[in-house]
Formats: structure tokens, C-alpha cells, sequence
């Protein structure tokens, strides 16, 4: 081989080393912009999300000038108290008839403090209980959130006409929970509103676990006991565990209750209750 065909060899490799480091160089290159362009993105949001939602806060909690969304802002977690109360207590805000269990109070649905007999429904309308459990608990606070948004108008120079009177009604249903105030109120500065309802919802299943454990007592007494397993099964929406006097957890309280515990695994959320039926004469 002659020696231009050797440099024309060389020459080959020498280009194709080249154009090799070009395309690495370029990938390299593109990967790092690509890298940059996305934590960019990620610290845009991030910064988005922050002021969104610290001004979605803001207004929703000091706008009184719009009477309704402060009501409903205002009134909302004193709601969300109570339930979180009724979820853990069996149902009641103060229990009296109830078996401590992990340091809760949870009250009994169904008790019989005899040996051998049935319990007895503590609370066979458990729906209307609960809404009246939480109306009672958010009674003062509805009155100081009415206070509240007076006191706020007429520091912006509001004139404000409020009813001293009110009517408060909490219903339960399938996931929701509706609020409904019937209070005349009105403002006026150059312009004059008048508001005579302030109604909300919020997205709860509370009514769902309580009537499977309505559900869970009127089996209690009919059969002598509840098959969680079976429910289980049928209905994957939800999980119910069972504890009684058998189980590590619950060595403190040997006395023939059960502690039911319902956990809507879609929100995470659990409502608790114990029983006492049908208990046995241990030792005869």
C-alpha cells in the first residue's frame, strides 16, 4: 500500500474520532441543558404553588366582604373538630358509657352490663344523633363567626344589620356533610346586600361508616356477632378490624368488650366503637 493510501487511512480515523467527541460533547451538552430547563420548571411551580396558595388562604379566611365564603371558612373547622371527635369517641363528643382503649375514650353503640344477654342499641337513630352532636358543637362558634365578619365590615366602614336569632341545621349524607344557617344579615355602604341563607358541604364519610356500624350492632344483636371478614370481602371500599380481650392490644381491658374499628380506605379516615354483648361467665 502506498503511503497516500495510508494517510488517506489515517485521515479516515482521525475524522471519525472527531466527529465521535463532537456527538459526545453535543449529547453531554444537551443532557446538561435538559437537566438545567427542568429544575428551572420544578422551582417555577414550586414558587407558583406557594403564592397561590398562601393568597387562596388569605382571602378565604379575612374576605369579609364576601359574607359567605367567610362564614363557611370560619365555620368549617370547628365542623371538622367535632367529627374528628364523633370518629374516635364512637360517636359522642362526651362519652359517658365507654371502654378506654390506646388512651381514647370509645363509647359503647350496644351495651349489656349483664352476663349471657344481648346488648341494648344505645342510639338506634346513630344518623340524627351525630347531626345533632355537631350541630351543638359548632352552635357558639357559628355566633362568633357572625360576630367575627360584623366587626371586620364595620372596620371598612360597613353599616351591618345582623338577626340576634338563628336556625342551624347539620344533615348527613352519603360522603358530604351539609351546613345550613338561616341568619338575616345585610350590609351596605354605597350599595346594600342582604343575605338571608349560608349554605355548605364538605366531602366526609362519616354517614358511610356510621351506618355500616349501625349495621354491625343490629347483627351484634340478632346473631351474637359480626362477620368482618365476610363484609370484608363483599365491600373492598372498606376494612373492618375487631379487638377484644383476646389480643395484645387489649390487655388493659379484659372485660368482654370489643372495640370495632371501620376505616374508609379511600381517605384513610376510621370510625371506632365498642360492644358489650352477649358476655360470657368466664370460669363456670
Amino acid at each position: 500500500m502506498n503511503r497516500r493510501g495510508q494517510n488517506k487511512k489515517a485521515n479516515s480515523r482521525l475524522d471519525f474520532v472527531f466527529k465521535n467527541n463532537i456527538c459526545s460533547k453535543s449529547k453531554t451538552s444537551q443532557v446538561t441543558i435538559f437537566i438545567i430547563l427542568g429544575l428551572l420548571l420544578v422551582v417555577i411551580i414550586a414558587i407558583l404553588f406557594v403564592v397561590f396558595r398562601g393568597a387562596g388562604i388569605k382571602v378565604s379566611v379575612a374576605d369579609e366582604e364576601n359574607p359567605q365564603q367567610y362564614i363557611e371558612s370560619c365555620v368549617k373547622e370547628r365542623v371538622e373538630e367535632a367529627v374528628e371527635l364523633l370518629m374516635k369517641q364512637g360517636g359522642y363528643l362526651e362519652p359517658t358509657n365507654f371502654k378506654t382503649y390506646k388512651d381514647e375514650k370509645i363509647s359503647y353503640l350496644c351495651y349489656n352490663r349483664n352476663y349471657l344477654q344481648p346488648c341494648v342499641n344505645q342510639e338506634p337513630i346513630l344518623i340524627k344523633h351525630l347531626e345533632e352532636e355537631i350541630e351543638n358543637y359548632i352552635d357558639r362558634k357559628v355566633d362568633s363567626c357572625f360576630d367575627g365578619l360584623k366587626l371586620g365590615l364595620e372596620k371598612k366602614n360597613y353599616e351591618v344589620v345582623m338577626e340576634t336569632g338563628k336556625e342551624l341545621e347539620v344533615n348527613l349524607i352519603s360522603s358530604k356533610i351539609f351546613i345550613n344557617i338561616e341568619k338575616d344579615f345585610k350590609m351596605s355602604k354605597k350599595e346594600s346586600e342582604e343575605f338571608k341563607k349560608f349554605k355548605f358541604s364538605l366531602n366526609h364519610p362519616i354517614y358511610n361508616l356510621a351506618d355500616i356500624a349501625r349495621e354491625i350492632v343490629n347483627q351484634e344483636i340478632r346473631f351474637g356477632g359480626f362477620q368482618t371478614q365476610g363484609y370484608n370481602i363483599f365491600y373492598p371500599g372498606y376494612e373492618i378490624t375487631m379487638k377484644q380481650r383476646d389480643d395484645d392490644e387489649f390487655d388493659e381491658t379484659k372485660d368482654d368488650t370489643r372495640i370495632y374499628i371501620i376505616k374508609d380506605k379511600i381517605t384513610q379516615l376510621k370510625f371506632q366503637f365498642a360492644i358489650r354483648n352477649f358476655a360470657p361467665k368466664h370460669g363456670i
